[in-house]
């Protein structure tokens, strides 16, 4: 929820890294709790130094002009007027808690008995912060300050010694602060940063947790040390420990309700990132999922007048908190409690039709009350949807093997229904496209409207990195789909190239991974836009069905800004089969003198429609990339011109992909079935596109510009295909050699 970039904290831009220990820097900690940090620190044997101070970070202190003191405070009860240190505690750049000294500050009365703020030390922090309003409300305090790039909002709870509190500086940062009391006026000579108290007890702990988890001696610490941030932080680690020690009920309520305790001492705003924090943490690992509901309605409390904005992401850990809590009763021995979370699954079915928890208890039910067809129709969607029967096996793993598979299931269901199991496979590919279709439509109808074709005249090329063994790139490749169906041909073109990622593709050939190297990259799926890479880790195009709409959102914003261009780039384009010969012709007018040399057209014979079976279970693919004529290389212009033709016997494409794969299973020693090599069958597409292959380096995220692209079908039929020879087979008459282009690399224009 909360993330930081150093380089943009409103507390000091050249501030050692401070990130919310609520999430960055926890989430991190807590990953390596049981490795990491044994290694990264030694901590020193003390007992935790002064417990409202802590103890000074002996590295910090080694060594020529290192400072040895903590600014004295007063450790009695005090009044709320005085000076007051501001410590602030986030990780330092090797990722160890530690408070940061940043202000000294005065809170004093008016004559009129109202609070005035000052500041009296800003030492520690460049930005030069001013306090710009005071106010106290019983015992709740409230500083709003203002420094050159932000205001920063403090809110905290005086308990007559301290005032504990957190301080925001932005929608996506939280740090726990407390004011501590001093007599003193100045920063200068005491350390800026020091190890929050008991670290040393907290870190020993965690490092003796390596042989064996106790997360009782965590709490414990805890109880015994409330108000050190290090408890807080400790007892939220806890939370991701569990997923690998997996805690019994008593001991996970039991960290839930000691994190909730210990934020409510660093005010409600702590206390509502606690609520929030303990209920997601508890629904992501389908724990507890009353204690999930318990946790939401404190939050909503909380909230206050701040409810409705938060109310989708409430609703929606709410919704995943009732679905845990029917799948549990579905478990049940109780046919009345089975019974009810029949029906409540299948309203819940509506609302996540590719959810494979709801439709395997679904299926299980049906299966075990002799509604057989029904059981069927829910086993079939298990297994017709991508990725639905892997992602339950992956549940199973560490579990005794040899229980039946959904696929085993199924298959015993339809054999027992309709005698033959041959027309399942034709069933479920059926289901498959159905499925799919309807989501694309849904995808569709919440997408934004359509660009006008009159809004310019840039046909957009799509370029699609994908692989049959991904995974990830299912819900691009719906969207693709849905783009597809959104945009003609006319105004979009869309196209695959399928890769060797993460496994061996028979659809991949050497003009594909040659065009994954043209572009430099590294990974699968990735989408290519006029020649612009969009970068998944940022676009959040990658995912499975689910994903689809996200994905499907980005690529129409992307799409619909390109064709409100206009370009005088026109390509003409002719393809045909004629009594076995494939012809290709392609020119280009309309470029300038002045961009021509940096200029290469590039052509792709593209099939509409290939069916396989894939395992990452896409069993249809459109567009998709057969073989480049002239390389993915391009053609360059010659004597002023862009243009090529071309013809060969229409048979040697299908050649042209068997040598390749027969050499990539010789190489590899693996056969591709049938199934996962199909044979060109077509309809083909001649595609044709103008590419500016000189990078833009005033403007990296152009790329290498693609100015104009065009399409038209390849007319005629192709020959009957024949399948790849196998690798200890020689190929058949050698096939006519597509030709190689002679284009060399793009000159740089001149400056």
């Amino acid at each position: 929820m909360f993330h930081h970039s150093p380089s943009h904290s409103p507390l000091n831009r050249n501030s050692t890294k401070m990130s919310d220990p609520l999430r960055s820097w926890t989430r991190l900690r807590c990953l390596l709790l049981l490795v990491a940090i044994s290694g990264c620190y030694k901590t020193p044997a003390n007992s935790g130094g002064d417990p409202e101070t802590g103890s000074v970070d002996p590295a910090a202190a080694a060594g020529p002009g290192g400072k040895k003191k903590i600014i004295p405070i007063h450790r009695d009860v005090r009044p709320l007027e005085g000076n007051w240190v501001m410590v602030v505690t986030g990780p330092d750049k090797d990722g160890r808690l530690h408070d940061k000294y940043v202000w000294i500050l005065r809170i004093s009365k008016d004559a009129d008995g109202k609070y005035r703020g000052e500041m009296l030390d800003t030492t520690h922090d460049k930005l030069d912060p001013a306090i710009e309003s005071i106010e106290v409300a019983g015992k709740s305090v409230r500083l709003v300050i203002k420094n050159k790039i932000a205001t920063i909002d403090y809110q905290g709870e005086f308990d007559s010694r301290a005032v504990r509190g957190t301080l925001v500086g932005g929608p996506q940062e939280m740090y726990l602060a407390r004011l501590l009391s001093t007599e003193e006026t100045k920063l200068e000579g005491y350390v800026d940063s020091a190890l929050p108290p008991a670290s040393d007890l907290f870190m020993n702990a965690i490092n003796s947790m390596q042989k064996k988890p106790q997360p009782r001696v965590i709490l414990q610490l805890a109880r015994d040390n409330p108000t050190s941030p290090m408890s807080v932080d400790a007892v939220l680690g806890l939370f991701s420990l569990q997923t690998r020690a997996d805690f019994d009920d008593e001991t996970l309520r039991a960290i839930a309700d000691q994190y909730i305790e210990l934020s409510k001492i660093w005010g409600e705003r702590m206390h509502l990132q606690a609520e929030m924090t303990t209920a997601q943490h508890l629904v992501t690992t389908v724990r507890l999922p009353a204690e999930t509901l318990k946790h939401l309605d404190a939050a909503e409390k909380l909230l206050g007048d701040r409810l409705e904005a938060a109310k989708p992401r409430l609703q929606m850990i709410r919704d995943q908190a009732q679905l845990q809590m029917s799948l549990a009763k579905s478990r049940s021995k109780s046919d009345e409690e089975r019974a009810a979370a029949y029906a409540e699954l299948q309203s819940e079915l509506k609302k996540q039709p590719f959810n494979a928890e709801i439709l395997l208890a679904l299926a299980e039910y049906c299966a075990a009350t002799k509604q057989r067809l029904a059981a069927i129709e829910y086993y079939s969607a298990i297994m017709a949807v991508p990725m639905l029967e892997a992602l339950l096996l992956s549940r199973r793993a560490g579990q005794p093997a040899g229980d039946p598979t959904p696929n085993d299931i199924l298959t015993k269901l339809w054999t027992e229904e309709y005698g033959n199991p041959d027309d399942l496979d034709s069933h479920l590919t059926k289901l498959h496209h159905e499925r799919l279709a309807t989501l694309q439509s849904e995808i569709r109808e919440q997408g934004t409207p359509v660009v006008p074709a009159d809004a310019g005249d840039h046909t957009v090329l799509v370029e699609f990195f994908t692989g049959g063994q991904a995974p990830p790139a299912i819900a691009t490749e719906v969207a693709i789909d849905a783009l597809r169906q959104t945009y003609p041909a006319s105004r979009v073109v869309a196209l695959r190239y399928h890769q060797h990622i993460p496994g061996p593709d028979g659809l991949v050939n050497q003009d594909s991974e040659d065009r994954f190297s043209f572009y430099n990259l590294d990974r699968i799926p990735v989408l290519v836009a006029d020649g612009a890479v969009l970068n998944p880790e940022q676009a959040r195009y990658l995912g499975y069905m689910p994903g689809s709409g996200t994905a499907y959102s980005l690529l129409r914003t992307v799409v619909d800004e390109r064709l409100k261009k206009s370009t005088p780039i026109r390509i003409e384009l002719a393809g045909k089969i004629d009594n076995g010969e494939l012809a290709i012709q392609a020119g280009v007018t309309g470029a300038t003198e002045e961009e021509l040399p940096s200029l290469r057209l590039r052509l792709v014979l593209a099939e509409e429609t290939v069916e396989s079976p894939m395992p990452n279970g896409i069993r249809r693919h459109a567009m998709v990339v057969r073989e480049m004529p002239a390389g993915a290389r391009g053609i360059a212009p010659r004597k002023g011109e862009l243009k090529f033709s071309f013809s060969m016997p229409a048979g040697d494409l299908q050649q042209h992909v068997n040598d390749y794969l027969t050499r990539y299973e010789g190489g590899t020693r693996i056969q591709f079935p049938a199934a996962l090599k199909p044979a060109i069958r077509g309809p083909l597409h001649l595609i044709g596109w103008v590419q500016n292959d000189k990078e833009d380096t005033a403007h990296p995220e152009i790329g290498r510009a693609v100015l104009q692209t065009a399409i038209v079908p390849v007319t005629g039929n192709l020959p009957v295909a024949e399948p790849p020879a196998k690798p200890d087979q020689k190929p058949g008459a050698e096939p006519t050699k597509k030709p190689e282009s002679a284009t060399p690399p793009a000159p740089s224009l001149p400056e």
